[in-house]
């Protein structure tokens, strides 16, 4: 499984828990806009992933039946790693 939570969630609802740390980490952010943002880490708890906005213009090529903005990831790691 992977876990999809941000630093805030995390503090105040999780009570800064690491129990599920062992599981890979999808963090949602603040929206800084910057895919590597070092601010946006939980302490002890590495992400994998980092959604980092939800209104990237929509780039050519996205599946039919989107519109509008959407949500863009930073994936820290190879391809091979993705896959």
């Amino acid at each position: 499984p992977i876990v999809y939570t941000g630093p805030n969630f995390w503090k105040f609802r999780l009570a800064k828990s690491l129990a599920l740390s062992q599981c890979p980490l999808w963090i949602v952010s603040g929206y800084s806009n910057i895919p590597d943002d070092p601010d946006r880490e939980i302490p002890g708890w590495d992400w994998v992933i980092h959604q980092y906005t939800n209104k990237h213009p929509r780039p050519d090529g996205k599946p039919s039946g989107t519109s509008g903005t959407v949500d863009a990831n930073y994936f820290k790691g190879s391809m091979k790693d993705l896959r």
